[in-house]
């Protein structure tokens, strides 16, 4: 197995404000795009959530892989992130990422299939008792997409600004999108007390919803290339000031310290 930077972010922000519903949550695949890039030293893999303030009640994660399109039982890489920070987060869309070093200087095509997990209260499991309107236990529902992507030396470097645009975004099938008409009380094993009530009827999904600008893409490969340099990935170029002193200078905000507990490693 290859090393395998895991970097799962939210943008931060204040607390969930008062909701409305019905409302639309959409997670998104922003990179990488049925697409060829030049397979630099970290690929970054990014997701997006618009509505995000509504999210905590779909308790979304997700878990994705990289395999050889000749080869599917290669896997090259195969990771999982919670969005640990969608309590916290007021930033809309809301960004999570990882990266990879796996693909580093080697020309190919790869699958990437992601496969989204999120409650849905829609269908009653049953409730604590009889005379208890609250349910035991929510419904999780599993839907899984999967793209072909191609790495080649000479092409473009990853682009998340240009991925996200209009001309990049429009007609892509890597949504899904769920009409929220409400919540129900729950009690499970995760300590939420609610989840989301969907409707049937499946919304038009908006992947342009989910753009970054440049001071998000910017903060995004920053990130990636910091932690990776703080955990010392190989093929990585780091500034002396990290080499030196990545493991006991780092001053770690909250959502950094996510994101360092859940870096994930592989090795062949």
């Amino acid at each position: 197995m290859s090393l395998t930077l895991l970097v799962a972010l939210l943008l931060s922000g204040s607390g969930l404000g008062a909701l409305t519903f019905p409302a639309t949550v959409e997670v998104d695949l922003v990179f990488p795009r049925n697409d060829t890039y030049a397979p630099n030293p970290l690929l970054p893999i990014v997701f997006a959530i618009q509505h995000s303030q509504y999210a905590p009640y779909l308790n979304p994660s997700i878990q994705f892989s990289i395999s050889s399109v000749t080869n599917v039982s290669d896997e090259i890489m195969s990771s999982f992130t919670d969005f640990p920070s969608l309590n916290s987060s007021s930033s809309d869309p809301n960004f999570s990422w990882a990266a990879t070093s796996k693909l580093n200087g080697i020309d190919g095509q790869w699958w990437l299939t992601w496969s989204l997990f999120i409650n849905n209260c829609s269908v009653d499991p049953e409730p604590i008792s009889p005379y208890s309107t609250i349910q035991s236990q929510e419904n999780r529902l599993t839907l899984t997409k999967s793209i072909i992507f191609t790495t080649r030396n000479g092409a473009q470097p990853p682009d998340l600004v240009a991925a996200s645009a209009n001309s990049a975004c429009a007609g892509t099938n890597e949504s899904f999108a769920f009409d929220m008409t409400g919540t129900m009380e729950v009690v499970n094993s995760d300590g939420r007390s609610s989840c989301a009530v969907l409707s049937p009827i499946t919304p038009t999904v908006n992947p342009c919803g989910a753009a970054m600008n440049s001071a998000a893409a910017s903060n995004v490969s920053a990130s990636i290339t910091s932690t990776a340099c703080i955990l010392q990935v190989p093929s990585v170029t780091c500034p002396a000031t990290h080499q030196s002193s990545a493991r006991k200078d780092v001053l770690v905000s909250g959502w950094w310290l996510a994101c360092l507990l859940l870096a994930a490693f592989e090795y062949l």
